[in-house]
């Protein structure tokens, strides 16, 4: 993102990146968690994020379009490892059949998938925008224990939502670990299973 503000020179001492950030990620959120009220695909929820960002800080809205289609190929083209993932992945791979469920688009998540090189490691890929349900819905995990040829008891599921993923593990009647990489509070939830505030600490458990 910050890469397609400088080049569309978004950024300056009056418009500084933290403050762009905040307000697109406040708009781009908004659109995300209601595009199937508003039937919002993918370059709607850009075009509206950037749209609303540009005219908050009063430039030219008709930059949305360009800067979206630019920030897509970008995304779809980068990929950032957590500290300890490379490590975590090859540690856990020769000992159990490891899988991604996400609530993504598929054009996004398997161009990352496939420069980021995890696609030899996962025996069970699920996208929601390929299997057309979402997390926390149940359908979605059940896809991936049929790909991995696993019973729910026999599954631990890793994410960082509690929403999508501590939810959807709930109703997939399988464990859950938490990953509260920003150590947030959980308020009106049972416990998860296990907590975790950095990879590093999944090799203690499994």
């Amino acid at each position: 993102m910050k890469k397609v503000c400088h080049k569309f020179d978004l950024l300056n001492d009056v418009n500084p990146w933290e403050s762009f950030w905040e307000i697109y990620q406040k708009y781009n959120s908004h659109y995300w968690k209601h595009r199937q009220e508003l039937n919002l695909n993918r370059e709607a929820i850009l075009e509206h994020s950037f749209e609303k960002t540009l005219n908050k800080l009063n430039f030219e809205k008709l930059l949305s379009k360009s800067l979206a289609d630019h920030y897509w190929s970008y995304f779809c083209s980068t990929y950032y490892y957590e500290e300890n993932a490379i490590e975590l992945i090859s540690y856990l791979h020769p000992k159990y059949s490891l899988g991604l469920i996400t609530n993504g688009y598929s054009d996004s998540q398997r161009k990352r998938l496939e420069v980021s090189g995890l696609i030899p490691y996962l025996s069970s890929i699920v996208i929601s925008d390929e299997v057309k349900v979402m997390k926390p819905n149940k359908q979605i995990f059940d896809i991936s224990f049929t790909q991995l040829n696993r019973l729910n008891d026999e599954v631990l599921y890793i994410g960082d939502s509690i929403l999508h993923d501590f939810q959807g593990a709930k109703n997939a009647e399988i464990d859950f670990c938490f990953y509260n990489r920003n150590n947030l509070k959980i308020i009106g939830h049972e416990e998860p299973k296990y907590i975790i505030n950095s990879l590093e600490e999944l090799f203690n458990i499994l």
